[in-house]
C-alpha cells in the first residue's frame, strides 16, 4: 500500500471569481455558459435527470492518483481550475503526535524568551556604556 495521500484544490483567481460572479452565484455559471447541454446530458447519464448547475467539490482525500486525477479533470472540464496536491504524511501514535506538539510549543517559546533576552542585554549595554 502507497503512503501518499492525494487531494484536489481548486486554484482559484480574481478572474474566476469574476466569471461566475456576474451569474448572481459563487458556484453557477453565467447564462451564456456553452456547456449547458453537455452538463444536461451529463445529469441524465449520471442521475436520470437534469440538476441546476454545481461544481464538482473538491477537498477530499485521496488514495489513489488516478482518482485525485480524474477528480481534478472532472472540475476543469466544467470550468474550474483544479490541481492535484500530494503528501506523504507521518503517521505517528497519538501520544507521539501530542509530546511533539507540546515540544513544539517549549521550542517556540524558548525562542521568544531568546529574543527578549537579547533585548534586554541590549538595553543593558546601552546603560552601562
Amino acid at each position: 500500500m502507497s503512503k501518499r495521500l492525494y487531494t484536489v484544490v481548486e486554484k482559484l483567481t480574481p478572474e474566476t471569481f469574476d466569471e461566475f460572479e456576474g451569474a448572481g452565484s459563487s458556484d453557477q455559471p453565467p447564462a451564456d455558459w456553452p456547456r449547458w447541454e453537455e452538463w444536461d446530458e451529463f445529469c441524465i447519464e449520471r442521475w436520470g435527470e437534469r440538476k441546476p448547475f454545481f461544481m464538482p467539490k473538491s477537498g477530499q482525500i485521496y488514495k489513489s492518483r488516478s482518482a485525485a486525477l480524474d477528480r481534478a479533470a472532472l472540475i476543469n472540464h466544467w470550468g474550474g481550475n483544479a490541481e492535484v496536491l500530494e503528501c506523504t504524511p507521518d503517521w505517528q501514535t497519538l501520544e507521539d503526535a501530542r509530546k511533539y506538539r507540546a515540544s513544539e510549543r517549549i521550542i517556540d517559546r524558548i525562542r521568544v524568551k531568546a529574543y527578549e533576552l537579547m533585548a534586554l542585554e541590549e538595553k543593558l549595554r546601552e546603560v552601562s556604556a
